[in-house]
């Protein structure tokens, strides 16, 4: 990988890596897609794949960081 894409944003004392910030937006996009759903807009089954590959992919995300902190 790039230095680029494994670059970390700090924040005052606390350090959000690009991994976090992968997870936290497939939680979001899988909280409004969950809304969608409950509103009848979005189809359950659709909702229901497409949440399932948010959170994996949200879940995935924390792997990967877990790694790269052990490797260092």
């Amino acid at each position: 990988m790039t230095e680029e894409m494994t670059r970390d944003i700090n924040t005052s004392n606390k350090k959000i890596g690009t991994e976090d910030i992968l997870a936290i937006g497939a939680v979001i996009v899988a909280i409004i897609i969950a809304i969608g759903i409950v509103f009848q807009t979005v189809d359950v089954a659709q909702g229901g794949t497409i949440i399932i590959a948010l959170v994996g992919a949200a879940g995935i995300a924390q792997v990967i960081k877990a790694k790269r902190r052990r490797k260092q």
